[in-house]
C-alpha cells in the first residue's frame, strides 16, 4: 500500500499552517509512509516548523503506533513538558474529535494532540501497488500461499483469489508469524518496504525490501532489494530462480553419471588419454550451455 494523498482537519483554534509546522517538525528525518507524505505536503512553512522544532524534546518513534515527543509551550524556559503525539486516535487518545468531519471519512486517520487537547487530524487515502492483482495471480499459478500482513486493524483491500489476510498486527507479531512458519520447516519470504517490516525481515529465511518507498533501514536488512515500484517482477524472479535450481540439479545428476561411466570406461583400457581430454572439455561446455540456457528463457 502507498499513501496517495493526504488532507488536513485543524481543530477549532487551530490554523492548517500551526499543525502542518508541528507535524513536519515532529516528522522530521523519520523514513515512515506517513512521515513521508506529510513532508511533501507543498506549503512553505520553514519558518513556523523551525519554531516548533525549538519546542520539542526526546522525541521517539513507537513502532506501530506513531510519534512521541515532550512539548514546551514557551520554548526555552524551564517549564514542565506536556507531551505531544502524532498517530492512530486510540493510541493518541484526544478529547473532541467528534467536532471534526472525520468521523466518516473514508480514508485513514493519524491525530495530532498536545495532551490531551486534539490539534488536528490528517486523512490519508491509500492505493494499491500498480500490478499487485497480477502478482497474486501468478504465485497462485506457481502454487505459492500468499498471505497480507498489515497492521491497519481496517485495512480496505479487496479479496485477491488464493491470498490470506492478517490484519491488526504489530511489528513483532509479523516477525513472531514468520518465526513460527520458518520453525515448522516452511521456507516463508517475506516482501515489505516499512521501518515497521523489520522484524518480520530479520525472521524470515528470505526477505525483499521494495526500493522506491523502503527506510534505508529496512533496505540494509533486506536479502534483496526489488527495483521500482510494480511487485511484479518478483514472479519472474521465482520463476528464474526455479529453473536454475532445476538446472543445477540435473547438471548434477548428468556429471555424475557421465563420470561413473567415464572412469569404467577409462579404467577398463578402453578410452584413449586424448578422446578422453575432448569428452571432458564437450562436456563442461554441455553444463555451462545449460546453466546459461536456464536463465536466458
Amino acid at each position: 500500500m502507498r499513501i496517495r494523498t493526504i488532507r488536513i482537519h485543524p481543530a477549532e483554534g487551530w490554523n492548517r499552517e500551526q499543525v502542518l509546522a508541528l507535524a513536519k517538525a515532529l516528522e522530521s528525518g523519520i523514513d515512515h509512509p506517513v512521515a513521508r507524505a506529510i513532508a511533501t505536503i507543498p506549503e512553505s512553512v520553514e519558518m513556523a516548523i523551525r519554531s516548533q522544532a525549538s519546542r520539542i524534546r526526546n522525541r521517539r518513534w513507537i513502532p506501530g503506533a506513531g510519534i512521541e515527543a515532550q512539548y514546551l509551550k514557551d520554548a526555552g524556559k524551564s517549564v514542565d513538558p506536556l507531551i505531544v503525539r502524532l498517530g492512530p486516535p486510540d493510541w493518541v487518545g484526544a478529547n473532541g474529535r467528534a467536532k471534526l468531519p472525520t468521523q466518516d471519512a473514508p480514508g485513514h486517520l493519524h491525530t495530532l494532540a498536545i495532551g490531551d487537547t486534539l490539534l488536528a487530524e490528517f486523512e490519508t487515502s491509500e492505493s494499491l501497488r500498480p500490478d499487485i492483482d497480477a502478482l497474486f495471480h501468478e504465485l497462485n499459478g506457481m502454487g505459492i500461499q500468499s498471505t497480507i500482513l498489515t497492521g491497519d486493524p481496517n485495512p480496505r483491500i479487496p479479496a485477491f483469489k488464493g491470498v490470506s489476510i492478517r490484519f491488526g498486527l504489530k511489528p513483532h507479531d509479523k516477525g513472531e508469524i514468520l518465526g513460527i512458519a520458518a520453525d515448522r520447516g516452511e521456507e516463508p519470504m517475506f516482501v515489505g518496504d516499512g521501518i515497521n517490516d523489520l522484524p518480520a525481515m530479520t525472521r524470515a529465511p528470505a526477505s525483499i525490501a521494495i526500493q522506491d518507498s523502503s527506510a534505508p533501514l529496512t533496505l540494509s536488512n533486506a536479502t534483496a532489494i526489488l527495483r521500482g515500484a510494480s511487485p511484479l517482477p518478483l514472479a519472474q524472479a521465482i520463476r528464474i530462480s526455479r529453473r536454475i535450481h532445476r538446472t543445477l540439479q540435473s547438471n548434477l545428476v548428468f556429471a555424475a553419471c557421465y563420470n561413473t561411466v567415464g572412469i569404467g570406461i577409462a579404467a577398463a583400457g578402453h578410452l584413449h588419454p586424448v578422446a578422453a581430454a575432448l569428452v571432458m572439455v564437450i562436456s563442461s561446455l554441455t553444463v555451462t550451455w545449460r546453466a546459461a540456457r536456464s536463465t536466458a528463457r
